[in-house]
């Protein structure tokens, strides 16, 4: 082949160059190039139908096989719909069977499962009736990967049976190693590991036996390269690490020439499999994460999550991961009922309900974990908000008392909204401006309270909250709280880096710290304390803006500033709007009969 891509571009291939082109490329003789596939698509589906030929109706199948071995199987659906059109035409059964198995690879690499269904079946039927055992083959080796998908997986084992008496009548192929493959696969659904190493060299010695010592071709390389994927999983279950980590680099070395995005993606995969058993969990979890949009990988990539999050105590994201197997396998089986399967003679067992079933056993499992989980978290944070209202509650005589952590978590949340933040962390900003002077619980009241200058060494003490409320959360040990534990600990830091406790300078602090900041500065100058007296939320805001650039980020003293005053023209009175949650407490009910009580016994004494 002596077709070059640059010369190819430029120039109007004719239908016979285009042809050999593809053939070049699914030999890896050519380099794949998306473009120039995409450019022989439109020429062959430009042909009138009345000048088809089995050479074209060819052709566009080898565009289908080429855009599905590189992760495009979207851009194949034009080209499948037209190939079984044309195969309808030409009145060819073996390539009408053909193209409608084409057809039903691609519907199923799109989440289209009833069409790839129904175009197998009738590739199915019509194989059968011409004894075309490659078809037949191939088949019943789709319906099988298909019915993995909706958790049917005695019936994916007998489709996979089906495939490999099917293939081995033609003798040593790639298609039976390809079947061997998906035995593999059947093998570690059922958790039998060592029968499953044993079928990944069985179909290894299928390969090797039908191209001994020579390249492989691009289609060739993506089933070598499946096998070798599934093998390191194969390996890391039985603990052989080092046999994995080989497994892997003779994977890597498959790959090398990128073959097709799908041998690539094999690689990557195995990777991430390997990196969650014996390495970075957190660069395991990433690439898994990708593959949530690849069918044929998809609830793989879901189980080892699952595995990898239930490993870490990530209770929560191991039960949404779960639910997420479980309503895809659901809605699966909607789109594929027993009906739909009536003319297939390998149909589902009681034993596949199992799966379903453990599925939903294992996903309740998690939820009384996660809701223990919760409780104590609550528990937790309640405490935490306790702690917080006993260190306000020493500023006695200040109004409102026990509302000042309310409102500053309202105002942080609200900020942080502001700000482009997301839902987790408005929440977290809340917690953080609830519990931002905790550590002054340390702190004694007499310093609190003084309405004379503060010595250094009170000054000292002081200042020292910050990282004492840090402490004291960090001490909770809770992972989803890091972020506030920053927060607390550097709420006195300054945009100009003139601030305590780390003179940390703009963005080097934490978001929600300067977040906290803002919101805790302003809600103190409008409000009144032992040393000095309430101002205006005019003047608060004027503080603000003034500060912006020196104390504050410039960036968020400008969203705060318009903020409250659209909170003030919402709700007229600040303090009732932001206070509202603290109110709400038993500190704020029971406060002021405390207060009353006292002075009562003081006057009585």
């Amino acid at each position: 082949m002596s077709i070059p891509i640059a010369t190819t571009l430029n120039q109007t291939l004719s239908l016979d160059e285009a042809l050999k082109v593809l053939k070049a490329m699914i030999r890896s003789d050519l380099q794949f190039d998306p473009d120039l596939v995409a450019t022989i698509d439109d020429l062959f589906r430009a042909q009138p139908d009345e000048t088809v030929t089995q050479e074209l109706l060819q052709g566009l199948i080898d565009v289908q096989r080429l855009l599905f071995l590189h992760l495009s199987p979207r851009q194949a659906i034009p080209a499948s719909l037209k190939a079984v059109r044309w195969a309808r035409r030409l009145g060819d059964k073996a390539l009408l069977a053909r193209a409608l198995r084409h057809r039903g690879a691609i519907a199923a690499n799109i989440y289209d499962l009833s069409t790839d269904v129904e175009a197998t079946l009738e590739a199915l039927k019509l194989a059968l009736e011409i004894r075309d055992s490659d078809c037949v083959g191939a088949c019943y080796l789709n319906l099988g990967i298909c019915m993995r998908q909706t958790g049917r997986f005695q019936a994916a084992m007998k489709c996979t049976e089906a495939s490999i008496n099917w293939y081995e009548m033609e003798g040593y192929s790639e298609n039976l190693a390809h079947a061997m493959n998906a035995m593999v696969d059947q093998h570690m659904k059922s958790g039998n590991w060592r029968e499953a190493l044993e079928a990944c060299r069985d179909a290894q010695r299928i390969l090797d036996n039908i191209q001994p010592n020579t390249e492989l071709s691009a289609i060739n390389s993506a089933i070598c390269a499946c096998i070798l994927m599934n093998q390191v999983a194969v390996h890391l279950h039985l603990n052989e690490f080092d046999a994995a980590r080989d497994t892997v680099a003779r994977l890597a070395l498959v790959a090398e020439p990128a073959p097709s995005e799908r041998v690539a993606a094999y690689l990557r995969f195995a990777r991430a499999v390997y990196a969650g058993f014996d390495g970075d969990t957190d660069e395991a979890v990433l690439e898994l994460k990708k593959f949530r949009d690849l069918p044929e990988m998809r609830d793989e990539a879901l189980q080892y999550l699952t595995t990898i999050y239930e490993r870490r105590g990530e209770t929560e994201k191991a039960l949404e991961v779960t639910r997420e197997l479980l309503e895809g396998m659901r809605a699966a089986r909607r789109e594929i009922t027993a009906t739909d399967l009536a003319d297939l003679s390998v149909l589902s067992t009681s034993e596949d309900d199992d799966v379903i079933r453990n599925l939903v056993s294992r996903a309740a499992s998690f939820e009384q974990v996660v809701e223990r989980i919760v409780d104590k978290f609550r528990a937790k944070l309640a405490y935490l908000f306790e702690l917080a209202v006993s260190a306000e509650l020493q500023e006695e005589g200040v109004e409102y008392v026990g509302e000042h952590i309310y409102r500053v978590g309202r105002l942080c949340s609200a900020l942080a909204g502001e700000a482009g933040c997301g839902e987790e962390m408005c929440w977290l900003a809340e917690i953080a401006g609830r519990a931002h002077d905790v550590g002054k619980t340390s702190v004694p009241a007499l310093i609190i309270l003084k309405t004379e200058t503060l010595t250094d060494g009170e000054k000292e003490l002081l200042n020292s909250h910050a990282e004492d409320g840090a402490a004291l959360i960090a001490q909770l040990a809770e992972p989803r709280l890091v972020q506030v534990v920053a927060a607390v600990r550097h709420h006195h830091e300054r945009w100009d880096g003139l601030g305590y406790p780390s003179k940390l300078k703009g963005e080097d602090t934490p978001l929600l710290a300067r977040i906290v900041a803002i919101c805790d500065s302003f809600d103190a100058i409008t409000h009144g304390r032992a040393f000095r007296s309430a101002r205006s939320v005019s003047a608060g805001l004027a503080e603000i803006e003034r500060c912006a650039g020196s104390l504050y980020d410039p960036r968020l003293a400008g969203l705060f500033v318009n903020l409250v005053r659209r909170l003030r023209r919402e709700h007229g009175d600040l303090d009732e709007y932001l206070g509202e949650f603290g109110r709400r407490t038993r500190w704020a009910k029971s406060h002021p009969e405390l207060m009353r009580l006292l002075a009562e016994h003081q006057v009585s004494l």
